[in-house]
């Protein structure tokens, strides 16, 4: 028992030290005095292409009085919504009533949508950076899912626990942002680009928790999502062909696994069940597409963004993502690009161009 308990213990404490030099520089003084708050009745500026521009939906709890404005933990009473944009070298964080309000200030409408969720240990100001990253990497409109994953000052199995349980709770949240984006695409009111669903890590919770509570069959009356992809989904692997079966609003579903991804593994270790981003097997989900990133990504767990201090996804992962962001389909017939995968035999897996 001793045992399993230090590698429970030390299994966390890779997991939560991996990202500390990323938690430290977004939560820096340097990082926060780049953004300013505006009030919703500040005029919003006149947008250019090379302006970033993003939508945040954001549950955390507002500090107006603290240097670290937005806290990090939720907000029982409301979610916030933002349309936060880059001017003269700061991030401005401009408040609106609604989301609609929110989605028809975005300079160009008629981009693709992305929808993006996401992982455990996001401070607010990570999720921005994310959520500009994602943005001006693959030229999408993005609207950012925020929700507090990560605590200061928790020890490891505390920041897991915190990390999971809020996850594994926001989908309460995010239903009310889904209504009002099929809501817009059922009006044509969200402009005529390609929407996709996007879930990274610990954030793959919120559409589990949708799907396997019953929840999406609200959602599957048609398929108005293009793509709903799930990244290297950190949730538990048992009968997730189940719950994937249940959702039939996208006309495509992806899920990225590696059997040979690090911190998933130490996911797995910590939480002590077995990982469906990990060590996938069959029976699997029949609408589903399988992308195995074992052998072009190696052990690494985040392939879709150039992140701070860390080396950039391959080429051929960014194209794939690329595709996938714009709504498109991934050319998996194409040999140049993907091959069967040899793990298990599920799906296919990215090739590297010699």
């Amino acid at each position: 028992m001793m045992r399993l308990k230090i590698i429970f213990l030390l299994s966390l404490y890779c997991l939560c030290a991996k990202g500390q030099i990323q938690y430290e520089y977004f939560n820096s003084e340097y990082f926060w005095g780049k953004l300013v708050m505006e009030t919703s009745s500040s005029p919003l500026p006149h947008f250019t292409a090379d302006d970033s521009v993003i939508v945040v939906i954001s549950t955390r709890i507002l500090q107006p009085d603290s240097f670290r404005f937005v806290g990090e933990i939720k907000d029982a009473y409301a979610s916030h919504n933002y349309l936060v944009f880059s001017k003269d070298g700061k991030w401005h964080i401009h408040p609106f009533p609604s989301l609609v309000d929110a989605i028809h200030a975005m300079p160009n409408i008629n981009q693709d949508w992305v929808i993006y969720t996401e992982g455990m240990g996001k401070i607010f100001t990570t999720d921005l950076d994310r959520g500009m990253q994602l943005s001006q990497q693959y030229n999408v409109n993005t609207i950012v899912f925020d929700y507090p994953s990560i605590r200061t000052g928790l020890k490891p199995l505390g920041n897991y626990k915190f990390a999971y349980r809020n996850a594994r709770s926001a989908y309460k949240e995010y239903v009310p942002l889904l209504d009002t984006v099929m809501m817009l695409r059922t009006k044509a009111k969200m402009g005529n680009g390609k929407l996709s669903l996007f879930f990274h890590s610990t954030g793959n919770n919120v559409i589990r928790a949708i799907a396997r509570k019953g929840i999406i069959n609200h959602y599957n009356t048609t398929a108005w999502i293009d793509n709903i992809i799930l990244n290297a989904p950190c949730v538990p692997r048992k009968k997730n062909a189940v719950w994937l079966n249940n959702i039939h609003c996208s006309k495509h579903i992806y899920v990225h696994y590696s059997p040979i991804d690090a911190t998933l593994r130490w996911a797995r270790i910590a939480g002590f069940r077995q990982i469906m981003g990990e060590h996938i097997k069959k029976p699997i989900a029949a609408q589903a597409i399988y992308i195995n990133f074992a052998a072009l990504c190696g052990t690494e767990h985040s392939n879709f963004l150039h992140l701070y201090q860390r080396e950039g996804p391959p080429q051929e992962a960014f194209n794939h993502y690329k595709v996938l962001l714009h709504g498109e389909k991934a050319k998996t017939m194409d040999s140049t690009l993907y091959r069967a995968s040899h793990y298990r035999h599920i799906g296919w897996e990215l090739l590297r161009k010699e």
